[in-house]
């Protein structure tokens, strides 16, 4: 990014890297080292900006360390507990030799000005000339003419399981009688992996419940992935493993678990691992490499699926009966009536009902990428990832506005994948104008938003407790128009029919970006839902 505020707009993009544990290199520019601290254009002390959201950061000084600085920076930004790191690389690191060095010199020559032809030969000139090459030596000195280019992979480090702690983790969960598995975004963070973790899972053949990135990864109808019911299922297990899940608010702060629960952890954050409620076994480590070595134990102890205790048994049919049980209430709210605050004379569409016919439609090559509140919520519920690193969404800092700058680097990183954005109306407004950066470069991502007229998800609080709805209420909005506009395809959707005809022609359009713009009402499905 550039200078100045093109650097202090994403503040809030690294601090969400920093909560989501993603690795991610900010390459920011700044005014020429020379001038720093003498007011040049967007002069600012960048370096101040990101105390305590980066993990590492440097300015550069010479462009011989342009190269060994962002290998550092690469491998810092993965090894341990990913995060952000940011790169200030100065204007005079960018252009060429002979531009700076003409450009510095000749104003010192000319005494800045071209009125000003007088030869500037008093001792303090002299003095600013010699100071100036010796700047320009420092600068380009020892910097290799030729291209660096490495072609293995960085070594990244990571914290490892002791034998001892994964054998102990392997009695606690073969002798347990209700055992439950939460599976995090840190399981998915090495891609090389995945397969692995998958297939680590299955092994030990335990109920599980996926959250953050790791939604999807067991397809989405794996008799182990259990949808519905956490809350209740970890307060009554005996025996639970967090891999990479710590007890924050979605965990309400530890208080979920019973206090006679055993809580196996594992965490390749140390600060984590610890949050709210101490683990009776912490375990340090990267998730895929303990479960990877758990299902070892696993396999070679004889233990699975089919030798399992009659209780155990049971339990893993109560947890789906109680799951089956959430899916008819689903079911049942999907045909009820819908309110509105905002009037209108269209029909509006039960959200229930809308996210279950996108389940119904979405390609088992998918990816999704969530952005927004009380709709993404819906569709949590009742959307199925399909596979292993099919699901995006902002992670614990829920920033809205991620939506069409996630989806492009995924449908880039994926161009064979159908990659769609589910957007509420109010985050949609936050990232809306990259349906042109999609027209432009030929990106043809797609995204439903569900078009509720409000900030639902803090109104169903506010209305409640303050019986106010200001600032809550917005409007039914053309976003369909706005993406025609851009160049897109836009759909306006008001009833179920409409929803059916405009996924199967999205599926025809397959050289520019979509947007379906859903007219939803309000139900009270989610009501109460807000955590903090």
């Amino acid at each position: 990014v550039t200078a100045g505020p093109g650097l202090t707009n994403t503040i809030t993009a690294v601090k969400n890297a920093q909560m989501a544990q993603s690795p991610l290199v900010l390459l920011g520019g700044a005014t020429l080292g020379i001038l720093k601290g003498r007011g040049s254009l967007q002069d600012i002390d960048q370096q101040g900006l990101f105390g305590g959201m980066v993990k590492w950061q440097v300015s550069i000084s010479r462009v011989a360390d342009i190269v060994p600085l962002l290998e550092k920076a690469f491998r810092i930004a993965r090894s341990g507990v990913p995060g952000p790191v940011f790169v200030e690389l100065p204007l005079d690191l960018l252009y060429p030799e002979d531009v700076i060095r003409e450009q510095l010199l000749s104003k010192m020559s000319s005494g800045g000005t071209k009125n000003n032809k007088q030869k500037r030969t008093s001792i303090f000139k002299k003095m600013e000339i010699l100071y100036i090459r010796y700047y320009l030596y420092r600068l380009f000195g020892k910097a290799s003419t030729e291209p660096h280019y490495e072609s293995a992979p960085l070594p990244v480090a990571s914290c490892k399981a002791t034998n001892n702690q994964v054998q102990k983790a392997f009695s606690y969960l073969s002798n347990s009688q209700r055992p439950v598995i939460v599976v995090g975004s840190q399981a998915m963070m090495d891609r090389s992996q995945v397969e692995a973790v998958v297939s680590a899972l299955q092994t030990l053949g335990l109920p599980v419940f996926l959250a953050g990135m790791a939604r999807g990864c067991l397809g989405s109808n794996s008799d182990l992935h259990m949808r519905h019911g956490r809350s209740k299922a970890l307060k009554q297990a005996d025996v639970v493993l967090l891999l990479g899940v710590s007890c924050d608010f979605r965990m309400q702060y530890g208080m979920v678990f019973s206090s006679k629960t055993t809580l196996v952890s594992v965490n390749q954050d140390s600060h984590e691992l610890y949050l709210n409620r101490r683990p009776t076994l912490p375990i340090h480590s990267s998730v895929p490499d303990f479960l990877v070595r758990l299902a070892s134990v696993w396999s070679a102890k004889n233990i699975d699926s089919v030798g399992l205790t009659t209780s155990r048994k049971d339990w893993q049919l109560r947890l789906r009966e109680a799951c089956n049980k959430r899916e008819e209430e689903i079911q049942q709210q999907a045909t009820s009536s819908v309110t509105s605050t905002v009037s209108t004379k269209q029909h509006l569409c039960n959200p229930i009902a809308i996210c279950q016919l996108f389940d119904q439609h979405l390609s088992d090559e998918s990816i999704l990428v969530c952005d927004g509140g009380d709709f993404v919520g819906t569709a949590a519920y009742t959307v199925r990832p399909r596979g292993a690193l099919s699901w995006l969404d902002p992670g614990p800092f829920g920033t809205l506005g991620v939506g069409a700058g996630f989806a492009l680097g995924a449908k880039l990183v994926c161009p064979n994948k159908d990659v769609w954005i589910i957007w509420g109306d109010g985050s949609c407004g936050f990232s809306m104008m990259e349906v042109d950066t999609f027209v432009r470069h030929r990106v043809p991502v797609k995204a439903m938003v569900g078009n509720d007229a409000c900030w639902t998800q803090i109104s169903r609080d506010q209305t409640s407790i303050f019986k106010s709805e200001v600032a809550c209420n917005l409007d039914f909005s053309r976003y369909d128009h706005v993406a025609e506009a851009l160049g897109g395809k836009g759909f306006l959707v008001t009833s179920n029919a409409e929803m059916e005809t405009a996924l199967l022609q999205s599926q025809h359009e397959s050289d520019k970006p979509v947007l379906i713009n859903v007219l939803i009402g309000k139900t009270n499905f989610r009501d109460g839902s807000i955590s903090v």
